[in-house]
């Protein structure tokens, strides 16, 4: 995808006023042409167009969505099936614009009830550079995002059968509101209504018919600026950047689809973002009141680029906004010269390739929106409407074919529409030029014609009989020709959706003798008359063994060629024809009041392009043939069927002998034969009839090209999409179809399986063929309902308690699903039982359903008793006493968290320490899964200090003993076997020590409850996790004792200090 810079904008060349300006107030009034138009809604009308000319246009009417809702009469008028003009009636007034030659005309009605014409020279352009801007520097806006690739087109045009209806909101700014001259509103709404109401006409005119868009103009007065409001003054840039967010402000974005302010502007005649229509940003277009400025820039919103190829003759600047495949100033409306009343094959792709692409709303309240495109983000209403596209046979279209120059040439486009609708035909030089390329056009660039073929020759102006200047085929070179038909109606009915085919072929235009008529043509012939016809034919160009041509005959000057006189010669320069014994009189041509004999000969190369003519120049002029009576006259058809017709098989005509009317002879005999061209399927009937009477005999074929494009229909009613459950899936039903062509039709079945949203789903398919391939399908898709069933609410976790009085209460589980679900509860079992607090609980339930279903959750309860039982109250300490100062041991009762009963049984013994008798009481508490806690005390019994005194002698002190203070050993040696340890004496003097050593850093890195008892002493070595590893030999330096002992009194004491390791 590319992106483009791309601000498409008008502007006024030579940096002028906007129009040469010219206002005729004329002698008819408006009350007369109302009259007029009252008596019918087809008329016709001569509309003045200056003092002294008129021009006779033929005027429908056409209803707006003015129409009913604001009284408006709305009508277009034509002139040779081309748009000139539109006007709307509203209350004894006439407005509208004519579009005539290189002028456009304003129609007003004066206050005193004339019709006033206001002519404005159409000069005014749509560049790529105005005001010192050119598309080449950085734009002020960010550059728009094209919807596709416009650079690399291949020839073809998208269809839709989807008309695209757009609400139109067109602004009007305070400037032309409040403007009193011809071209404003002067104050008026109900101006503004009627310029509405002839701006909806005319754009769906060209849109309906070319694009498949309609618009409806937004009938909000809220769109009027009534007062200077922010747009007054401004400039074109600050416009198109703001109206979206002012339109919005009025209206409200959900309002319109699209959008164009209406202002004056200067320096500039419109100005528009590329394919703006598809984006938020969609009022991003302004325009003066020009019929042809507004059509052109709203042409942009929709992504079409321009076409010409120089900005004005006076200043052949390249546009690099322009694909320049026009030339010069263009003819299109994406162009900047005349008529600009159609788009050319290239824009209708290029919006048409972006069009099919929008998502649209079904309804008319915009609520069922279909299709998805992340790129799009405006979307219309849109009109489903059933219309198959022409094709055109490109198997009889050359790749390229090959001419001389100043040669003439022609296009005929084979082309068949499957509903017999009549076609137009087009043919449009196509070579895409981007960017700063060069332009190669050189062939101007027609509206499509009902005419096949399509020609390039030298023209004459209707008026003057000069020459037309640029149509003279001059040019060498290769040139690429976009070749399209469409089934578009030139005056259609609003809700219809053209529909093209389109294919590419290349002129290749070399040096060399033109392919024309040498020989010299009288003015005057007589029927049966034998003329003389020699041509040049470039021998290097044209195969004179193969090459083939046709001589024709019009009676028309050339509009028409009706006669064949030789169906086909050899193309060697010489043929002697004979004139068929009609009359060839004098022909009107153009506005000149002289006649001009009509007689022209035509030689045509078969299988080729090139043509050449006795004549073109209508100053010239051709020939005539006057009958000759002694002769009889020629049998000619003057009414005959088409010839050439698409039809079904079923519906292949039967010769019919009363389709054609003859005139040269009274009894005429006409029979027919019928030849099968192909097979059984998409065949051709080449149908000759041949009209015998007066010893003449003629021919005419009709070419009747039979196909079978209908698939086969289903006899029986189809089965429909439904949901089941998985135990009710149906079996696949047989079907039978018959055909309009086919005769047994043969249904087969398929069935395929895939997930779709977590379901099964089930695709049956049942396809019906015809014999030529005409296919219908049908398929039931089968969403199984899943059976599967699922627990509802938090499910019970597996957990571990201490105690089986801990376990919880068997929950009761809910399912869901289909088929019936239920659950049930399967008990619990016992494993690993140790004790009667010891073992492994599993509960399961089980849900099931009438499908076959079944799922089952587990309970998984750890019941594990590691908790041992607590001595109750205060317990014995260690105390040491004097021999006639033993205590019992005590009784200690314990409490356990699971068991009730808790035994505590008791024990003692005596052992020697340090001289002394020690007694070790023991109590042992235990609970019924063998949890034990185990308390001693120690008694140590020390001898009597108080030896008995002997009677009457001297009796001791009776004053205390001071007691021995502790002694610290603070040297530690972390060698093997050493007993340098930490140690406190005398030991015997203190109980229940606790220690904890602390390193340089205040971390704990020893600590002990019971220090200097069973063998608990610091050695240097780590007993703490953290800092080092518990166990690991700590390193060498100083650390930190905190103490905390009692002595032999049972007083609580704390001690400080330093020890050293090493």
């Amino acid at each position: 995808m590319k992106y483009y810079i791309y601000l498409i904008f008008s502007f006024i060349s030579f940096g002028q006023v906007a129009f040469a300006q010219e206002t005729i107030k004329t002698s008819t009034k408006a009350i007369d042409v109302i009259r007029l138009f009252s008596v019918g809604n087809k008329i016709e009308w001569a509309v003045p167009i200056s003092k002294n000319e008129k021009i006779l246009l033929q005027w429908e009417e056409r209803n707006t969505s003015f129409t009913q809702s604001e009284g408006i009469r709305s009508f277009v008028g034509y002139h040779d099936k081309n748009l000139v003009a539109v006007i709307s009636i509203l209350d004894g007034t006439i407005s509208g614009n004519i579009r005539w030659k290189e002028k456009e005309i304003v129609l007003k009605t004066s206050e005193d009830g004339f019709l006033i014409l206001y002519t404005e020279s159409s000069n005014h352009k749509c560049g790529t550079c105005a005001n010192g801007h050119c598309h080449s520097e950085k734009p002020s806006t960010k550059r728009p995002v094209l919807l596709s690739d416009s650079d690399t087109s291949t020839p073809s045009i998208p269809n839709t059968n989807v008309l695209r209806v757009y609400r139109l909101a067109m602004a009007i700014s305070y400037e032309y509101f409040s403007d009193t001259s011809i071209i404003g509103f002067s104050s008026k709404v109900e101006e503004v209504k009627k310029f509405w109401a002839t701006k909806e006409m005319e754009l769906n005119e060209v849109y309906t018919r070319d694009l498949g868009i309609r618009f409806e103009i937004v009938k909000d007065e809220k769109l009027i600026s009534t007062q200077k409001d922010e747009i007054s003054g401004r400039n074109a840039d600050y416009i198109i950047n703001n109206a979206t967010r002012i339109i919005n402000s009025k209206i409200g974005n959900h309002n319109y689809d699209l959008g164009i302010y209406i202002a004056k502007i200067t320096g500039l005649a419109g100005l528009a973002y590329l394919e703006n229509a598809y984006k938020t940003e969609k009022a991003a277009a302004v325009a003066l009141v020009s019929r042809s400025v507004i059509m052109h820039e709203i042409g942009h919103l929709f992504g079409a680029r321009h076409t010409f190829s120089i900005t004005s003759p006076s200043r052949p600047q390249i546009d690099p906004a322009s694909d320049k495949t026009e030339m010069l100033t263009g003819q299109s409306i994406m162009s900047y010269g005349n008529p600009r009343d159609f788009f050319s094959l290239r824009s209708i792709q290029m919006i048409r390739e972006k069009l099919v692409n929008v998502p649209y709303f079904s309804d008319t309240n915009r609520t069922q929106k279909v299709g998805n495109n992340p790129s799009v983000t405006n979307f219309p209403y849109g009109i489903a409407i059933q219309n198959q596209p022409p094709t055109i046979d490109k198997t009889k279209i050359k790749a390229s074919y090959k001419i001389p120059k100043e040669t003439f040439f022609q296009f005929y486009i084979p082309a068949q529409d499957p509903e017999n609708k009549p076609l137009l035909y087009a043919a449009h030089q196509t070579d895409i030029r981007p960017e700063r390329q060069a332009s190669n056009a050189r062939f101007l660039t027609r509206k499509a014609t009902s005419s096949n073929p399509v020609v390039f020759q030298t023209e004459y102006s209707e008026r003057t009989r000069n020459e037309m200047a640029n149509t003279k085929p001059n040019a060498v070179g290769t040139f690429t020709f976009w070749l399209g038909v469409s089934d578009a109606q030139p005056q259609q009915t609003s809700d219809y959706i053209s529909q093209y085919d389109m294919t590419q072929t290349q002129v290749i235009i070399e040096e060399g003798t033109p392919f024309k008529i040498t020989s010299s043509m009288k003015k005057v012939y007589k029927g049966g008359e034998d003329v003389q016809i020699t041509w040049n034919v470039d021998s290097k160009i044209f195969d004179k063994n193969t090459s083939k041509v046709r001589i024709l005959l019009s009676d028309d000057f050339g509009k028409t060629f009706k006669y064949t006189l030789v169906a086909s010669t050899e193309n060697d320069g010489n043929h002697t024809i004979k004139l068929p014994n009609i009359s060839v009189n004098t022909i009107a041509f153009g506005e000149q009041k002289w006649n001009i004999n009509a007689g022209i000969i035509k030689i045509e190369e078969i299988d080729g392009i090139a043509y050449a003519l006795t004549t073109f120049d209508p100053k010239v002029g051709g020939f005539t043939i006057t009958r000759d009576p002694s002769l009889p006259e020629i049998l000619t058809f003057t009414k005959t069927p088409e010839a050439s017709i698409s039809v079904s098989c079923e519906a292949i005509p039967n010769a019919d002998d009363s389709q054609f009317k003859t005139s040269g002879c009274d009894l005429v005999n006409i029979t027919h034969q019928d030849t099968k061209i192909g097979g059984n399927c998409n065949y051709t009937i080449e149908r000759v009839y041949t009209a015998t009477g007066c010893n003449q005999s003629l021919i005419f074929t009709q070419t009747i090209s039979v196909r079978d494009d209908k698939a086969p229909t289903f006899n029986e009613p189809l089965p429909t999409d439904i949901s089941v459950e998985e135990s009710k899936v149906p079996t696949q039903v047989d079907l039978t179809a018959t055909d309009n062509c086919s005769e047994n039709i043969q249904v087969t079945k398929s069935q395929e399986t895939k997930e779709e949203n977590g379901n099964r789903v089930i695709i049956y398919k049942w396809e019906a063929s015809d014999e030529c391939g005409n296919k219908v399908t049908h398929t039931q898709k089968i969403t199984v309902i899943p059976s599967e069933i699922i627990f509802v609410g938090e499910l019970p976790k597996n957990m571990t308690v201490t105690c089986e009085k801990e376990i919880p209460s068997v929950p009761t589980l809910e399912v869901s699903g289909n088929c019936n679900p239920k659950v049930v509860y399967n008990e619990d079992t016992k494993s690993n039982e140790k004790c009667k607090n010891d073992y492994v609980l599993t509960r399961s339930w089980t849900a099931t359903n009438d499908c076959g279903k079944t799922i089952t959750h587990t309970q998984i309860i750890t019941i594990k008793d590691d908790v041992k039982p607590v001595f109750s109250g205060n317990l014995p300490t260690d105390i040491s006493v004097e021999e006639n100062n033993i205590p019992t041991q005590v009784d200690l009762t314990a409490t356990d968290n699971c068991s009730e009963n808790i035994q505590v049984t008791k024990s003692q013994e005596e052992r020697q320490e340090n001289g002394n008798k020690v007694i070790i009481y023991k109590w042992e508490a235990s609970d019924e899964c063998g949890n034990k806690v185990v308390h001693e005390q120690k008694v140590t019994i020390k001898k009597s200090s108080k030896p008995t005194p002997p009677t009457g002698g001297v009796q001791p002190p009776t004053e205390k003993e001071a007691t021995q203070e502790m002694i610290v050993y603070n040297g530690v040696s972390t060698e093997s076997g050493s007993e340098n340890y930490l140690k406190f004496e005398p030991i015997e003097n203190y109980k229940n020590l606790q220690i904890e050593i602390f390193n340089e850093l205040g971390q704990k890195v020893y600590e002990s409850k019971n220090y200097q008892k069973n063998g608990e002493v610091f050695r240097g070595y780590a007993n703490v996790k953290g800092v080092f590893r518990k166990g690991k030999r700590l390193p060498t330096g100083t650390y930190f004792y905190v103490l905390k002992y009692q002595d032999i009194t049972g007083k609580s004491n704390t001690k400080q200090g330093y020890l050293f390791v090493r």
